[in-house]
């Protein structure tokens, strides 16, 4: 699945990513460790981590601020 997000991001020219934190999947910088008791590892998610490979920004719902904030908003 992660390879068909970069895909369509490829194809729709798309270079930025609001992904959910903290997802095994889509987290950026940290992720829940997969024991199922709440704990998190440091690191990025599959799909995250291939779209940051490939040169595509990736945020959570939590950079929301951030965001703004570069946006000048």
């Amino acid at each position: 699945f992660a390879y068909c997000i970069l895909d369509g991001c490829h194809r729709e020219g798309i270079h930025t990513a609001i992904m959910k934190a903290r997802s095994p999947s889509c987290g950026s910088g940290s992720i829940y460790s997969g024991k199922f008791d709440g704990s998190l590892k440091h690191g990025d998610g599959v799909t995250a981590a291939l779209l940051k490979q490939n040169g595509i920004t990736v945020y959570t719902e939590e950079d929301a601020d951030l965001i703004a904030k570069e946006l000048g908003k």
